[in-house]
């Protein structure tokens, strides 16, 4: 009888725990870094996307499937992630295990279509990150350290380190924690400095290009540079071999956007030299859908452009994507 007792409070107090555990209120961000990467706290690796599965490894900054890009995504703190390897959004997917009784497993994956998550605070740096079905991205298993390959599920939120996760991100060329409580005061300030039109005499090491290439800052770079910084930026053909190695669905969107910003750009040689940058793009292994996505941009910024010779580059343009 008096283990029976033992036993009930032991329960009722690991109940009260995860009650509490739930009940707490985690504030949840609004505001993520354009590009970042995951690093699951309890395992100390990275997370990726391979095989349409979400998998940990180590971390490889230069590893495009380690990347990840936010999208607000409807009410405030609601985002889509997009993994700029794969092309695809996060989403939990439901995997059959098989044997004699059909088993189904949720996982997380890749996909066309995506799952809205929030990133929950447990402090300045340590997130939650929940899916829309109200469970936790978790490394399967546990937290173990530098396994290769682990999966990453989604399962009820038990508090554990295999549930959290750091979120890095690159600035300039430097790796830097995500502090969610002071990145929007150090965006606003290099916002103001972004905004700025581009100073031709700044020092040419600081590759204004090459620090831009991401495909949510590359507008900024298009709609404010002028010919002459380009010139000095592109030397090595920066811009190309960026675009050249992107993945197919990366490239199409990428090389929309930079359309679509250099337009308004009021320097007429460098949006010539723009456009000349993006015919020598090699694009011969393009889906048909991607080239036409393509065309219709360049037909829509060839309707703005007033430059004559501009037009000439875009004319060509529109033949390269036929």
């Amino acid at each position: 009888m008096k283990l029976n007792r033992k036993i009930l409070s032991l329960l009722i107090i690991l109940l009260t725990g995860m009650t509490s555990l739930y009940a707490r209120s985690y504030p949840v961000v609004t505001e993520l870094p354009g590009q970042f990467f995951l690093r699951n706290i309890g395992s100390d690796t990275w997370m990726e996307a391979r095989s349409n599965e979400i998998r940990l490894y180590r971390g490889n900054i230069n590893n495009k499937y380690q990347q990840w890009y936010a999208f607000k995504s409807g009410s405030d703190g609601d985002f889509r992630l997009r993994n700029n390897g794969a092309g695809r959004y996060l989403k939990v997917e439901t995997r059959k295990t098989g044997g004699i009784i059909n088993n189904k497993q949720e996982i997380l994956g890749v996909s066309g279509i995506y799952t809205k998550v929030k990133f929950l605070a447990i402090n300045d740096t340590r997130f939650f990150i929940k899916l829309d079905n109200g469970k936790v991205a978790d490394a399967k298993g546990g937290g173990k350290k530098f396994l290769q390959g682990q999966e990453v599920i989604p399962y009820e939120l038990n508090g554990h380190s295999n549930q959290m996760w750091y979120i890095y991100y690159l600035e300039g060329k430097k790796l830097k924690l995500f502090n969610y409580k002071s990145y929007g005061k150090e965006k606003n300030s290099a916002q103001n400095i972004v905004n700025q039109p581009v100073n031709n005499n700044s020092d040419s090491s600081e590759n204004k290009l090459s620090r831009s290439l991401r495909e949510t800052a590359i507008s900024f770079y298009m709609k404010r540079t002028c010919y002459s910084q380009f010139t000095n930026d592109n030397k090595n053909n920066v811009l190309r071999n960026h675009i050249n190695g992107l993945r197919q669905a990366a490239q199409y969107r990428y090389i929309i956007t930079v359309l679509k910003s250099v337009i308004d750009n009021s320097d007429a040689d460098f949006r010539r030299a723009i456009y000349s940058e993006i015919y020598s793009v090699n694009t011969a292994s393009l889906p048909v859908i991607y080239k036409t996505a393509i065309r219709n941009r360049v037909q829509k910024t060839l309707t703005k452009e007033s430059n004559s010779s501009g037009k000439s580059y875009l004319e060509r343009l529109m033949i390269k994507f036929q």
